[in-house]
């Protein structure tokens, strides 16, 4: 293994443990901030929506994520054909994909926060499954 690979799976790590802190951090703030303006959605309607729609579905990933975690934590690693890992990966998978189109085309403070964390959880979900 070369000096370059190295590097670039040593980035690789310092992304996802990064974005792992980060993530729930992120959307934590975002609900907070969202909650205490009681939701005030800008015109038009329908696109502040689905930002928060976005936000909805990269919170729900990010939840998949965590569970997923725990539940590796205590079985004592990934397993091969573990059917309920498999299913927090396609639904992780699915939500993260699915929240980015709705924060691309939503409108708000919610948007980029959501674009970000969607992004990140796709990686996650992606690496993992290349994993298993």
């Amino acid at each position: 293994m070369n000096l370059q690979s190295k590097l670039f799976w040593n980035v690789i790590v310092v992304i996802v443990i990064v974005g792992m802190f980060a993530s729930p951090l992120l959307a934590a703030r975002c609900w907070y901030l969202e909650l205490r303006r009681r939701f005030s959605l800008e015109a038009p309607r329908w696109r502040s929506e689905l930002a928060l729609a976005a936000l909805a579905l990269a919170s729900v990933s990010v939840i998949m994520s965590l569970g997923y975690f725990l539940r590796s934590v205590t079985r004592g690693g990934d397993f091969y054909s573990d059917p309920l890992l498999e299913k927090f990966m396609g639904g992780g998978l699915f939500s993260a994909i699915l929240a980015l189109p709705c924060a691309l085309v939503g409108k708000g403070r919610a948007r980029w926060p959501s674009l970000g964390i969607g992004l990140f959880m796709a990686f996650f979900w992606f690496m993992s499954a290349m994993s298993v």
